[in-house]
């Protein structure tokens, strides 16, 4: 058996370029942009509609609970000091 080696010249023809097509590209880039944009603007309008309202219901719940509570202590409070300077005058 023998096996010989031999040199050709070869040249293969390099083109530097994509697989897919330019206009594919731009298909696919404009598909992921217009779905990335109505994504932002799902969750811009869920949170408009569903955790706004929620988080403001909330928000006021505890604001009239606290302020009423507050109004409550200030009315003891305010009882008491009436009521030892009721004493104070009945003793003078």
């Amino acid at each position: 058996m023998i096996i010989q080696l031999t040199e050709s010249e070869f040249f293969v023809e390099n083109k530097q370029e994509p697989i897919a097509r330019k206009f594919e590209i731009l298909f696919h880039n404009v598909l992921f942009l217009g779905i990335t944009i109505e994504l932002f603007g799902l969750v811009f309008l869920i949170s408009k509609l569903i955790f706004l309202p929620i988080a403001r219901f909330i928000y006021n719940y505890f604001i009239k609970y606290c302020f009423h509570f507050k109004i409550i202590i200030t009315e003891k409070f305010n009882r008491k000091t009436n009521a030892q300077k009721q004493i104070e005058t009945t003793q003078v």
